[in-house]
């Protein structure tokens, strides 16, 4: 099993509001399972990684 990170950009018009987003995803001549931990929609033209805050670092004299 391995993790891949996948970044979309999906335009929008800045002067309208988002009402509906629909997402639809296709695995084709393929066999096994595709697990979708997490969605994060984000504005702006940039796309980026998640990066966690310290606080939700579990540090190593906690315990």
């Amino acid at each position: 099993m391995f993790w891949q990170p996948y970044l979309m950009l999906m335009p929008a018009k800045i002067s309208k509001r988002v009402a509906k987003m629909e997402l639809r995803l296709c695995m084709e001549d393929a066999a096994g399972t595709v697990n979708i931990t997490d969605i994060m929609l984000q504005g702006g033209t940039l796309a980026t990684l998640w990066i966690s805050h310290s606080s939700e670092l579990k540090f190593s004299f906690e315990q």
